[in-house]
């Protein structure tokens, strides 16, 4: 792996916080868990150069959350993707600038997840 690539091979939604916000730098994670209660969200952004390669891998137990996949900094902004009411996500997300990127989760139910 090179210094431009950060593998995020699993991260859970599963959260237990109001509003919380993670923010790495060059870190390479095995797995994140969190629990997201009803009608609050959580974000996890990663500080990445142009370019670099995140590969992840995103699931959910226990219901559906709505995501944004988005990148912002440098006076840029970027929604790479976004879904409502979904149990999973994985891909490649490439850099479009140097800044955060990462993924805002929402929990739009009923029942923690």
């Amino acid at each position: 792996m090179t210094n431009r690539s950060i593998m995020v091979s699993q991260i859970f939604a599963a959260i237990s916080v109001s509003p919380a916000f993670a923010h790495f730098s060059h870190a390479s994670f095995e797995e994140l868990s969190f629990t997201v209660e009803p009608g609050q969200g959580v974000e996890i952004n990663l500080v990445v150069t142009a370019g670099a390669l995140v590969e992840f891998s995103w699931s959910v137990e226990d219901g559906l959350v709505s995501y944004d996949l988005h990148g912002d900094g440098g006076g840029n902004e970027i929604s790479y993707q976004k879904d409502r009411g979904v149990k999973g996500h994985d891909g490649m997300l490439e850099a479009a600038f140097d800044g955060n990127h990462g993924w805002s989760w929402r929990n739009r139910g009923a029942e923690a997840v």
